[in-house]
C-alpha cells in the first residue's frame, strides 16, 4: 500500500457540526435516563393503583378495559423508549469519527462498485460521471459497473463514459440472478482480480442513484489508512427529491444523525448499505459479503465486527440519492428493508459471530429486535385501541381522587422528560419535532405482514422472502383523485386505514355519548377526561389517527413530483451533475409570498424581530472577492427596466438597459414601481460588520486559483485577494446575467438609481421582493423596517478576467467560490446573531437607532428619501418628466391609501 498524507480535515462547517455532535451526545443520555426513570415511577405507581381498586372491587369491566389500557400504554412505551437504551448505552463514550482529509497523489488504491439492476440509465450515468470526477489521484482508483441486469445499451454507454479513463464494465449474464446485491458484490470481487494489477487495496460501493461529493474519497479513505484495525468507513445517505416536509418520514434523518452516531459511540456501527470503503483483506476474511439476507450491509456488519475488525460511522454529508418516488413504491421498499433487517437475527447466532462481545451483539442484534418489537406491539395497539375507547369505559383505575392526581403529574413528568429527548433529538437530526412524536405507524399493518412472512417461512424452512430490487420501484402515480383513490384502498390495500381511522372516531362517540349523561358540566368533563381523553391514551390514539391519514391525504392530493433533471446543476460542457442546494425558479415571487406568509401569521409577533437575508450572489472584482461577505446599504432592483437587444442599440447607447419612462440609459427612472430601490439601517449594518469580522473565513484552493487571473490589471485588484468582510450594495434580478457589458451596466444603475450612494458589488434574486413584504409589515406595524440586514457571500465573478469569455465565465470555468460562499453565509451570520444575543438586554432589544433614511422610494415610513424623485444627483435635484407625473401621483395616492393616510 502507498504511503499516505493524512491531515485534519480544516472545515468550520464540519467543525461546528462535530461541537453540536458531541453536545448533544453528552445531554441526550441523561435526558433519556430521566425518560427511563419516570416511566418506571408512572407504570409503577399506575400498577398499585390497579391493584387498589382491583381489592376495592372494580366491577369486571371497568377492571378488563382498565387493565387493557394499562397494558396497552406499556406495549407503546416499549418501543417509544428503546432509542433511549440507545442513548443511555452511550453514557460517558460521546464521540465523533475525527475530521481527516488524504492530500497529494499518493494513497491505496481503491475499487469503486456501482451496482447496477435495470435502473434508468441517466441515473447511472450521473453516478458514473462523478466518480469519474473523484477529487483522488486518477491512477489510484477504478470505476467498476456491476451490470446484473447484463443490457448492452448500459454496457455501450459505460464503454463511452470510460474512454481514456479506469472504467470497467461487468455482468453476470442474462441469467437468473442468485443472492440480489450480495451476489453482484461477490462478482464484483472476483472481476477485479482479473484486472491488470490486480485487486485494489480497498472497496468503494454506491448504488446506482447515489451521486458521490468530489471529496468522498479522500475523506472516508483515511479512517481505514490511520487504523489498521477499522475495515468499513461509512457516511450517511443524503436524498435530494424528497417532497417538502417529508410527508413519508423519507430521509431517514433519525436513523442517520441520532442513532448510528450512538451506535458508532459503542462500537456498533453499521454499514448503511452505499457510499461505504471497506478493506479487502478485511471483506476476504469473512468470505465475501454475506449471501444469508437482503440486508447484506448489516450481515456484513456484523461478521466483520465477530472478526475483530472495526466499523466507523462518518457523519458528514458524501452522497445524495433518489428516495421512491410514489407512496406504493416507498410502502415497497419498507417492506423489502423490514424483511432484510429481520432476516438478519438469526446471523447473531451463527458461527461466524461466535467472537462478538456481548455489546457488539446488542449493537447487532438492536435492529431486527427493536423492528419486530416495535412491529409486533404496534398492530396489536392498533386492534386494542379502538376496541377499548368503545366500550367507553374509564381507561384509567384508581381509589381516590388523590392517586388520580398523583397518575397526571407522574404522566405530566413523564412526558417532559420524553419530550426533552426528542426536542434534542430533533435538533441533532434537524427534523420537525411534534408532541404526537414520530412514529409512522401507517407503516405497520404491512410492515408486520412482512414480519409474518419471515416467521412462517423460517418455520417451514423456506429461504427469505425476495422482494423487487429497490432501484427497481418506480410505480406511476394515478392521475385523478378517484383513480388514486383506488388504487389507494384496493389495490394498495389502504383500506385498512379507512377502518382504523374511522374505529377510532366511533370510540371518540362512546366516550362523548358516556359525558352527555352527566348531571353537570364537572360531570362532563370529568367523563371525557378519565375517558378517551385520558392523557396518556389520548396521545397514543391521537397519534395513531394522524399517522394513518397519512395514506388517505396523500391519495387525495400527492406531493407535487419533484423532476430529477430539475434538482441537479449540470455542467453544460461535461455533463457533471450534483444536486442543486437552492431552486431557481421564480426566486422573488417565491420570496414575497414565503415572507409575507411568515408576517401574516398568527403564530409570530415580529414586531422586535432581527432579520437577516443572506444568500449567496455574484461578485464584482472591482470591489471584492470569492467568499467574501457583504453587508449592504442599499438593494436595488436593477432588471426593472426597458431592455434593447445590445445588437439593436443606438450607437450612443452604452447599454440596451433603459430606465422605465425615459429615454437614455443616463436618464433617471419616469415611471416608479416602489421597489427600485431600499434603503437599510447603516448603524446596525456597521454593526453587523463588525460581528462578522470576528469569524475566520472559509476559502478553496480552486477559489484562489481562479481569482488569480485578475490581478492582471489594477482595476479588478480587490477581486484577486483573499475573502474579506465589507460593506457594499446589491443589485438583484431574476436574470441569471454575466459578462462584462452587462455588469458594466448595472454597476451604472446602481449608481443611477441611489444618487451615486450606492457600490454596486453583489448579484441576487430575492432581495428587494423580500424587503417590500417586509417594508408593507412594517407600515401596519407587524415588522420594524429598522431591523434588516442584508448579507451575501460570493460564489462567482459577475464578470471574465481579461481574455476569459462571458460564456467560459458563466457556463464552464471552476471559480471555486461556491463551497466557501455556502460555508461563510454560516461562519459570518451565527457570529452576527451571536453577537445581537449577547448585548440583547443592553442594545438590541430596544433596537438601533438609523443614522440614516430607511426605507422604500416613496418614503412609505417615513422621513425623505436620499434617492429618488425629490432628492438630489450630481446637485440637481431629480424630477420625474410631467408625462409621467399622473402616474407617479397614483402610485403616491396607493401609497397613501396603504397607509391610512
Amino acid at each position: 500500500m502507498a504511503v499516505a498524507n493524512i491531515e485534519p480535515l480544516d472545515d468550520p462547517y464540519e467543525k461546528k457540526r462535530e461541537q453540536d455532535q458531541m453536545e448533544f451526545m453528552s445531554r441526550a443520555p441523561k435526558a433519556a435516563l430521566a425518560s427511563i426513570f419516570s416511566s418506571w415511577a408512572y407504570f409503577g405507581y399506575s400498577f398499585k393503583c390497579l391493584l387498589d381498586a382491583q381489592a376495592e372491587g372494580l366491577t369486571e369491566t371497568a377492571l378488563r378495559v382498565a387493565w387493557l389500557s394499562f397494558l396497552m400504554q406499556l406495549g407503546h412505551a416499549i418501543p417509544t423508549g428503546t432509542p433511549h437504551l440507545l442513548a443511555l448505552s452511550a453514557w460517558g463514550k460521546a464521540k465523533r469519527q475525527p475530521l481527516l482529509r488524504l492530500n497529494g497523489d499518493q494513497g491505496p488504491t481503491v475499487d469503486v462498485f456501482i451496482t447496477y439492476c435495470g435502473e434508468e440509465l441517466d441515473v447511472l450515468i450521473d453516478t458514473v460521471r462523478a466518480v469519474i470526477a473523484q477529487d483522488y489521484p486518477d491512477d489510484r482508483y477504478r470505476v467498476i459497473v456491476l451490470d446484473d441486469s447484463a443490457s448492452s445499451s448500459v454496457k455501450a454507454e459505460v464503454g463511452m463514459l470510460g474512454q481514456g479513463k479506469n472504467v470497467y464494465y461487468s455482468t453476470r449474464g442474462s441469467k437468473p440472478k442468485t443472492h440480489a446485491k450480495a451476489g453482484n458484490l461477490n462478482h464484483g470481487l472476483q472481476y477485479v482480480s482479473t484486472l491488470p494489477g490486480g485487486a485494489s487495496d480497498f472497496i468503494a460501493v454506491l448504488d446506482v442513484d447515489m451521486i458521490p461529493s468530489q471529496r468522498w474519497l479522500r475523506v472516508l479513505v483515511p479512517h481505514l489508512v490511520a487504523d489498521p484495525k477499522v475495515a468499513l468507513a461509512n457516511p450517511p445517505q443524503r436524498f435530494y427529491n424528497i417532497p417538502n416536509g417529508d410527508p413519508l418520514g423519507q430521509s431517514m434523518q433519525v436513523l442517520f444523525d441520532v442513532m448510528e452516531p450512538f451506535k458508532n459511540a459503542t462500537n456498533s456501527a453499521w454499514c448503511c448499505g452505499t457510499g461505504f470503503v471497506v478493506r479487502r483483506d478485511a471483506l476476504e476474511s469473512i468470505g465475501g459479503v454475506p449471501e444469508e439476507s437482503i440486508s447484506e450491509d448489516i450481515l456484513t456488519s456484523f461478521y466483520l465486527a465477530a472478526a475483530g475488525w472495526k466499523i466507523v460511522y462518518v457523519h458528514q454529508d458524501l452522497q445524495w440519492g433518489l428516495v421512491p418516488p410514489t407512496i406504493t413504491s416507498h410502502l415497497k421498499q419498507q417492506q423489502r428493508s423490514c424483511a432484510g433487517i429481520i432476516s438478519t437475527a438469526r446471523a447473531a447466532w451463527n458461527s461466524k459471530a461466535q467472537n462478538m462481545t456481548p455489546e457488539e451483539k446488542y449493537g447487532a442484534l438492536f435492529p431486527a429486535f427493536a423492528f419486530a418489537m416495535i412491529l409486533t406491539i404496534t398492530m396489536i395497539n392498533l386492534i386494542v385501541t379502538p376496541l377499548i375507547l368503545l366500550t367507553g369505559a374509564p381507561l384509567v383505575a384508581y381509589s381516590t381522587d388523590a392517586q388520580l392526581r398523583i397518575i397526571l403529574v407522574l404522566f405530566l413528568t413523564r412526558f417532559l422528560a420524553m419530550f426533552s429527548y426528542d426536542f434534542l433529538a430533533s435538533r441533532a437530526a434537524n427534523y420537525q419535532l411534534s408532541l404526537l412524536g414520530i412514529s409512522l405507524a401507517w407503516l405497520i399493518p404491512f410492515q408486520f405482514v412482512t414480519l409474518v412472512r419471515f416467521a412462517v417461512s423460517a418455520l417451514t424452512g423456506g429461504g427469505v422472502p425476495l422482494f423487487t430490487p429497490s432501484g427497481l420501484i418506480n410505480i406511476r402515480e394515478a392521475k385523478t383523485v378517484s383513480s388514486r383513490l383506488k388504487v389507494a384502498l384496493w389495490d394498495d390495500g389502504f383500506l385498512v386505514y379507512i377502518v382504523i381511522v374511522a374505529s377510532l372516531a366511533v370510540g371518540t362517540a362512546a366516550s362523548l355519548n358516556a359525558a352527555s349523561k352527566a348531571v353537570d358540566i364537572a360531570g362532563v368533563f370529568h367523563t371525557l377526561f378519565v375517558r378517551a381523553f385520558w392523557p396518556p391514551v389520548f396521545l397514543i390514539w391521537s397519534t395513531y389517527l394522524t399517522d394513518c391519514w397519512v395514506p388517505i391525504s396523500y391519495a387525495f392530493s400527492p406531493p407535487k413530483p419533484l423532476a430529477r433533471t430539475g434538482l441537479l446543476e449540470r455542467d453544460p460542457t461535461t455533463q457533471l451533475a450534483y444536486p442543486n442546494p437552492h431552486a431557481k425558479d421564480q426566486a422573488q415571487i417565491n420570496a414575497a409570498s414565503s415572507i409575507t406568509a411568515l408576517i401574516l401569521s398568527p403564530l409570530f409577533d415580529l414586531r422586535k424581530t432581527y432579520f437577516m437575508v443572506a444568500g449567496i450572489a455574484g461578485i464584482n472584482p472591482r470591489v471584492a472577492t470569492l467568499g467574501s461577505v457583504t453587508f449592504a446599504r442599499f438593494a436595488i432592483q436593477v432588471a426593472l427596466q426597458y431592455e434593447f437587444d445590445a445588437r439593436s442599440i443606438p450607437a450612443n447607447f452604452s447599454t440596451g438597459y433603459v430606465p422605465q419612462g425615459s429615454t437614455s440609459p443616463t436618464e433617471y427612472p419616469q415611471s416608479i414601481y416602489g421597489t427600485e430601490v431600499f434603503e437599510v439601517n447603516d448603524a446596525l449594518r456597521q454593526l453587523a460588520i463588525g460581528f462578522a469580522k470576528a469569524a475566520t473565513l472559509n476559502d478553496s484552493s480552486t477559489a484562489a486559483a481562479y481569482r488569480a487571473n485578475y490581478a492582471s490589471i489594477s482595476a479588478y485588484t480587490p477581486g484577486s485577494q483573499v475573502p474579506s468582510v465589507l460593506g457594499c450594495d446589491v443589485a438583484t434580478s431574476d436574470t441569471y446575467f454575466s459578462g462584462t457589458l452587462l455588469s458594466q451596466a448595472f454597476e451604472n444603475t446602481t449608481t443611477l438609481f441611489t444618487n451615486g450612494s450606492g457600490i454596486y458589488c453583489t448579484t441576487a434574486q430575492e432581495d428587494n421582493a423580500t424587503l417590500e413584504a417586509l417594508l408593507r409589515g412594517a407600515v401596519n406595524n407587524l415588522t420594524d423596517f429598522s431591523r434588516i440586514i442584508i448579507m451575501r457571500t460570493a460564489s462567482d465573478f459577475d464578470r471574465p478576467y481579461v481574455g476569459e469569455a462571458d460564456t467560459v465565465n458563466l457556463f464552464y470555468a471552476d471559480q471555486g467560490g461556491f463551497e466557501p460562499a455556502i460555508r461563510n453565509i454560516y461562519l459570518a451570520g451565527i457570529k452576527v446573531v451571536q453577537g445581537i444575543l449577547n448585548e440583547w438586554d443592553s442594545t438590541f432589544e430596544k433596537g438601533i437607532k438609523p443614522n440614516n433614511y430607511i426605507g422604500d422610494i416613496f418614503g412609505s415610513l417615513g422621513g425623505k428619501p436620499d434617492f429618488g424623485p425629490g432628492s438630489e444627483f450630481n446637485n440637481n435635484p431629480v424630477i420625474p418628466s410631467r408625462k409621467r407625473v399622473r402616474s407617479l401621483r397614483a402610485k403616491r395616492a396607493l401609497k397613501n391609501i396603504r397607509t391610512g393616510k
